[in-house]
């Protein structure tokens, strides 16, 4: 699935004056805050170890399942159906019975992990259940009502955010909803508690640990988990699905460097790098008018496995009118799939004839300069390091770059075209 090593926001600011001090490079690079945390991590005790959980009842499966991770109840009820045929599999042992003594202490961390989820003191109050189509920044959201998630869901954050959810009264996803992660946000840092039962629609992509207190868990075919399912009282069912301790290896076949736009004269070019990638078959790149409702614009073929840089782009030649969302989906050869990021671009039409970006941005050292202006417009190409030194010079466009002899962090490409100066903030991580 995609691991996401560093997500930033490229920004365009335009500056009309004579001299690029170094006092003005630096008071640039300073203008980047860090997110809120805002809540402890939850000690899930040895539950850390468990994907799918519960005291009192059994775990099955119904269909061809992936799941890293233990499986247990502590409860005569049974576990079965996991790694029973060869396109069934399951890495992890399985704990159950009244007596095994893993299971009776799994038991008494997730009642643990329930009191501290709600015990936490909440930052944001919703009365109402519905969330999706939107972002949310680390927090403890207390949901007075049932909840459901549909469309796409964004947390974001960095890897210290913690998110925590908790929800009175029954938790859904709907089909091919998801919940994705960005700014570095991680699986292991989420949290959702439910006074009910938890069922993820078919098809749905949902991260974090989920706990329903008490209450039945199900997982539909096609879903996808990053996380844990677990209960303190009641049955778990997947069918066809796949569940992923945080952090597993088998979760993080694709390091994604960036996703993004941009338009030219016939339509929106979608952009995105790989640093690494794992037993990847293609990528799906889908379009939405309001981030419920998806459409498939095209598929990619992925790498396979590689240990480079790889750079990907796919045009959508038929826009929607108006602002529209695109996702990126990546699929293993085996069929496990996750989402990306969600991304808004502008509309073309809004675009000036100065759109500049760089691609891609984090980049390891090679990137391009896309400029859908007159380049012959353009006087010259400057880069300038954190200390405000020129490391790179042109008095004409230029579209390849190679930084991969540079140390690691800010740069600042400052591009006049005739009287106006673009500065474009660039990350280099190699």
């Amino acid at each position: 699935m995609i691991k996401r090593t560093i997500k930033v926001i490229l920004q365009k600011r335009t500056f009309i004056f004579g001299t690029f001090t170094q006092l003005s490079i630096v008071v640039f690079l300073l203008t980047i805050s860090p997110l809120k945390t805002y809540a402890q991590v939850i000690d899930l005790g040895t539950a850390i170890d468990f994907v799918l959980f519960s005291p009192d009842a059994a775990v099955t499966n119904t269909g061809n399942s992936t799941i890293v991770g233990n499986i247990g109840t502590n409860s005569a009820s049974a576990v079965n159906g996991y790694g029973t045929t060869t396109s069934n599999t399951h890495t992890g042992t399985i704990e159950q019975g009244i007596s095994n003594a893993a299971a009776t202490q799994c038991k008494a961390d997730v009642e643990s992990a329930r009191d501290q989820i709600f015990a936490a003191a909440e930052t944001v109050t919703r009365v109402t259940g519905p969330l999706g189509s939107e972002t949310l920044g680390a927090g403890v959201y207390k949901i007075t009502v049932a909840a459901n998630v549909a469309g796409t869901l964004t947390l974001n954050g960095n890897a210290s955010a913690v998110f925590i959810f908790q929800i009175y009264g029954a938790f859904t996803t709907s089909a091919s909803s998801s919940v994705v992660l960005s700014g570095g946000a991680v699986a292991s840092n989420v949290y959702w508690a439910s006074k009910g039962a938890i069922s993820m629609g078919g098809s749905s992509t949902m991260v974090g640990t989920l706990i329903a207190d008490p209450g039945s868990n199900s997982i539909a075919a096609g879903s996808t988990l990053d996380g844990r399912m677990l209960s303190t009282g009641g049955a778990i069912n997947t069918d066809g699905s796949t569940v992923n301790a945080p952090g597993s290896s088998a979760a993080l076949p694709i390091d994604l460097l960036s996703f993004s736009s941009h338009c030219d004269a016939s339509g929106i070019i979608l952009e995105w790098s790989t640093a690494t990638e794992s037993n990847n078959d293609y990528f799906t790149i889908d379009r939405s008018l309001d981030g419920l409702e998806w459409e498939t614009v095209g598929v990619v073929a992925g790498a396979g496995n590689s240990s480079s840089q790889l750079y990907y782009d796919l045009k959508d030649e038929t826009p929607s009118i108006g602002e529209s969302y695109y996702r990126i989906k990546q699929t293993d050869f085996d069929g496990r799939f996750t989402y990306g990021d969600v991304i808004r671009p502008k509309k073309c039409e809004d675009i000036t004839d100065y759109n500049l970006s760089i691609f891609p941005n984090p980049t390891r050292g090679a990137f391009k300069l896309l400029f859908n202006g007159d380049q012959d417009k353009v006087n010259s190409v400057d880069i300038f390091n954190s200390q405000g030194m020129n490391i790179y010079s042109s008095t004409r466009f230029l579209s390849d770059f190679d930084l991969s002899s540079y140390a690691s962090g800010f740069y600042v490409m400052r591009v006049q075209i005739n009287s106006e100066v673009i500065n474009l903030k660039l990350v280099l991580n190699n």
